[in-house]
C-alpha cells in the first residue's frame, strides 16, 4: 500500500504521529484558509516544496477539476487564481489542452 494505514496498528510508510499531524494541518486549512491560500498550499505541496532536496521544477500535469476537489472549490476559482498566480509571476502556466496544465513554481 501506498503510505495508508490499516486498521491492524502496523504503518506502512508515515509514522501515526506525522500522519495526525498532515490531517489536522488539512482540516485547519480547510477551515481557516481561503480558497487561493489552499491552492498555493496544494501546489507547494506538489512541488515538495520546504521537503529535503530541491523541489520539483515542473509538477505533473493535473487538470484543474482535480485541484479544485483537491482545495474544496470550483475550477473556475482554480482557473482565476493560477491566473492570477501567473501574473504575479509566481508560477509559469501553460495550457497544453482544455482540461490540462503544467505549472512552474
Amino acid at each position: 500500500m501506498r503510505g495508508y494505514r490499516t486498521f491492524d496498528n502496523t504503518a506502512t510508510n508515515i509514522p501515526w504521529l506525522a500522519l495526525l499531524t498532515e490531517i489536522e494541518e488539512d482540516l485547519i486549512d480547510q477551515l481557516f484558509n481561503s480558497s487561493e491560500k489552499r491552492l498555493a498550499r496544494t501546489l507547494l505541496l506538489l512541488a515538495r516544496y520546504g521537503k529535503q532536496g530541491k523541489p520539483a521544477r515542473a509538477l505533473p500535469k493535473i487538470s484543474q477539476e482535480t485541484l479544485a476537489e483537491m482545495i474544496g472549490t470550483m475550477r473556475s476559482r482554480v482557473n482565476f487564481f493560477l491566473n492570477k498566480f501567473k501574473k504575479l509571476g509566481f508560477i509559469e502556466y501553460d495550457v497544453s489542452s482544455r482540461s490540462r496544465s503544467t505549472a512552474r513554481c
